[in-house]
């Protein structure tokens, strides 16, 4: 099913976080896992664009899914996602993030990421009448002007790190 044009920028910023993810995967795959480089990058995913991200979801599309009865119980999930989610970035900002929470994280934001693109979005699409999709894509780019000054995707991309 084609993305709605209203939860494009949602899902330009799930792109972003895949590639966090496969970034990650990589490094770890090198055996060499530089964890100061990756708490880094990390904080700054969370800092530029990944907590305007869930806030957004938080205060738009996820109180809309949850009028669509058969989404609630799905809403309520990523909502306990999203609160995990935020210990591993509060972790990665203040240096704390270990190889196996690196991994954990990865996985949990991976799995986050394709949850709602596969199982929240399409039926979301479907359920709505076009002019409420259409007042939800409005409502985030006025949320994203307002909390970011722009347009929703602000997030820098991840440096890979240096090789040893």
């Amino acid at each position: 099913m084609r993305r709605d044009p209203a939860l494009i920028p949602l899902s330009q910023q799930h792109h972003d976080a895949l590639a966090l993810c496969v970034y990650i995967e990589r490094a770890a795959k090198s055996g060499h896992l530089d964890l100061a480089h990756w708490n880094r990058e990390v904080a700054a995913a969370w800092q530029s664009e990944i907590r305007w991200h869930f806030q957004a979801e938080e205060e738009v599309v996820f109180p809309a899914a949850q009028r669509v009865s058969e989404l609630r119980l799905l809403v309520e999930g990523l909502l306990v996602e999203h609160a995990e989610l935020r210990r591993f970035f509060d972790s990665g900002e203040k240096n704390a993030l270990t190889a196996p929470d690196l991994h954990r994280f990865r996985e949990r934001l991976h799995d986050h990421v394709r949850k709602e693109e596969r199982q929240l979005f399409p039926p979301l699409q479907t359920a709505l009448p076009p002019e409420e999709l259409t007042a939800i894509g409005a409502a985030l780019q006025a949320f994203f002007e307002r909390h970011t000054g722009g347009p929703a995707c602000a997030m820098r991309h991840p440096q890979p790190q240096a090789k040893p």
